[in-house]
């Protein structure tokens, strides 16, 4: 893996940043859960075509915080001492939230990163932050951005749960990440509505 932090990493990040326009959809309307959090997202849901509603009673792939939604936190299974995690946010507030940062207790240390292609080899270098305008939604994918673990105190399995905290501008959110297994190119329960 390829790590800068001179200024190429600083040019490097208009560039993610500009590339980050494939990341975002416009925003359908969202149907806001209560505010009773995990116990009020197994209610009231018609949109889960195709899924037994009793495999959500106690739903933990989705977290919310003023606005701000996080789906379908995941990582692949892992002997290394690094990972990437990926997952899906949503902004459904009328400004731009800024993700700043990430922490768990099973890594040293856990950065934003982005990818791009270095001398034809694939690398992710840090960002310092990086935006969610408003009314939009942004995946951290495989082979875009993601948050990168390092330091990780074991190793991880498919079937693994861990949960880590990202950092945004309207305050930390906790959000639940499974582990997947180490080939897997998306969470399990992906392409289901919530």
């Amino acid at each position: 893996m390829t790590r800068q932090t001179s200024s190429a990493t600083r040019s490097f990040a208009p560039a993610i940043l500009i590339g980050l326009t494939c990341f975002f959809a416009p925003t359908q309307p969202v149907v806001a859960h209560s505010e009773g959090g995990e116990a009020g997202h197994s209610n009231g849901h018609d949109d889960h075509a195709g899924h037994d509603h009793d495999d959500h009673e106690n739903d933990s792939h989705l977290s919310e915080l003023a606005g701000f939604r996080v789906i379908h936190g995941w990582t692949n299974a892992t002997t290394q001492n690094s990972t990437l995690v990926f997952m899906d946010l949503e902004n459904t507030r009328s400004e731009t939230i800024v993700l700043t940062g990430a922490e768990t207790e099973i890594a040293a240390q856990a950065s934003l990163v982005g990818f791009r292609l270095v001398d034809g080899e694939p690398a992710y270098e840090t960002l310092p932050s990086v935006p969610l305008p408003a009314g939009r939604k942004m995946a951290l994918a495989p082979n875009g951005l993601a948050i990168e673990l390092t330091g990780l105190s074991k190793d991880l399995h498919a079937g693994d749960h861990f949960d880590i905290e990202l950092h945004t501008s309207l305050g930390h959110v906790e959000v639940h990440i499974d582990v997947e297994p180490a080939g897997a190119t998306q969470h399990s329960h992906a392409g289901h509505a919530h």
